[in-house]
Parts: structure tokens; C-alpha cells; sequence
């Protein structure tokens, strides 16, 4: 759709909040449900017939967990999330304007131009993507009475956000997870050193987006 048939431009500087919901299943702990929660500065600029959106990931962790176990993500994880950019459209229906951006596929702890998301860290393709000298990234397991535990992990993960535009300044909506999968290269002890069978939780994944000033910084948000 032409931009001057739009009533608003979405071009300028955006704070994005996501949550991905997802559902796990693992021996031992069990069923585990957490949320995958981020903040954003985003970045709207025209492109010809629509926009472009590009992102940096400011904050990124994940919450929840089971009785047996509580998973974290170290700083480290958000340093690799490089930053992105993907086009947006905006669409009229009945109710208003239709928000629709495909973020793209991401990879995480392994390169997917010499191959598919490995199941072990001495594949070629690995890569340490938190430098921590750990292959693939690093995730933290907290169970009661062990401690603390290492899971070294290869994520491949593409999302769309579909949302509404529910004023100029501020878009709803959901997060549809158009592929979740996530292999565990290995662990800093052998309890740990299983790939949990995940889906996502699609009812508990949305996003909002709501204008910012232009100089606003990551940490601002």
C-alpha cells in the first residue's frame, strides 16, 4: 500500500517490549513454562512503498521455571543477538490498520551457512556466541540442593509480530513463532546434558511498541 494512503507514518524511534511464551518438557524436571521476555530500541524509516524496521536488542532474560529447576540467561546472551532489520507493512481491514513484520530467521551459537542446527559442540559449524569458551551459548540451571549448572545450547528461531496499530504512537499484538528449535551441545554436568522437547505458547506471546524521543538510548529503556 502506497505510505500516503496511510494516515500516520510510522517512521521514527520506537521502544519494542516481546515476550515468546514457550512450554518444555524435560527428564528429571519435568514440565517447565517460561517466558522469554526483551526490550528493544527500534528504528522506522520509509522504504519506498513501506518501512523498514531495524532493532537492538537492549535487555533480554527469561523468567519462570518448574519447582525442580529455574533457568536464567547471562548478560552475555544479549551481546549475541546482533542487531537487525526487516521490512514492515501496515494494512487496512474493517477494524483499522494491520501491523505485519516478519523479523527474519535468527541463529544463535552456530553458523547456518556450513549447516543445520547441530546436536553436538564439536560440529565445524559451532560457535561460541557468548565467548565464554563454552560452544554454542550459555544458559544457567539453578536447582534446589545441586547449585548452579551450565547448558551450552544452539538456538534457530524465526517470528512474525502481528499486530494492530491501536493509536499513531502505539501498536499490540502477538508474536507467532514460525520455528522454535534449540539443541543442547552440552552441559557442565551430565544431568543437564539433555535437548528438552519445546513448543511455543502462542496464547502468552505478545509485543507492544510505543514511540519514543529520538536520542533515546538502550539505556534508557
Amino acid at each position: 500500500m502506497p505510505l500516503d494512503a496511510v494516515p500516520f507514518d510510522l517512521a521514527g524511534t520506537w521502544a519494542l517490549e516481546a515476550a515468546i511464551a514457550s512450554i518444555s518438557k524435560a527428564p528429571v524436571i519435568g514440565e517447565v513454562r517460561s517466558v522469554s521476555r526483551g526490550r528493544l530500541l527500534v528504528t522506522i524509516t520509509a522504504d519506498g512503498q513501506g518501512w523498514r524496521q531495524h532493532q537492538e536488542v537492549c535487555t533480554f532474560g527469561m523468567e519462570g521455571g518448574s519447582v525442580l529447576a529455574r533457568t536464567t540467561l547471562p548478560p552475555a546472551w544479549v551481546m549475541a543477538m546482533p542487531p537487525r532489520s526487516y521490512a514492515v507493512t501496515l494494512s487496512a481491514d474493517a477494524e483499522g490498520w494491520v501491523y505485519d513484520a516478519d523479523t527474519g530467521l535468527e541463529l544463535i551459537g552456530y553458523d547456518g551457512s556450513r549447516g543445520p542446527l547441530p546436536s553436538r559442540g564439536d560440529e565445524p559449524h559451532v560457535v561460541d556466541a557468548d565467548g565464554d569458551g563454552h560452544p554454542g551459548a550459555t544458559v544457567l540451571i539453578e536447582v534446589p540442593g545441586f547449585g548452579v549448572g551450565q547448558i551450552y545450547v544452539a538456538n534457530r528461531g524465526h517470528s512474525r509480530l502481528v499486530g494492530r496499530a491501536v493509536s499513531a504512537d502505539r501498536i499490540e499484538g502477538n508474536i507467532v513463532m514460525v520455528e522454535m528449535a534449540q539443541a543442547t551441545l552440552g552441559a557442565s554436568h551430565k544431568m543437564f546434558d539433555f535437548t528438552p522437547v519445546t513448543r511455543p505458547d502462542p496464547r502468552r506471546s505478545t509485543f507492544a511498541m510505543w514511540r519514543v524521543d529520538a536520542d533515546t538510548s538502550c539505556s534508557a529503556l
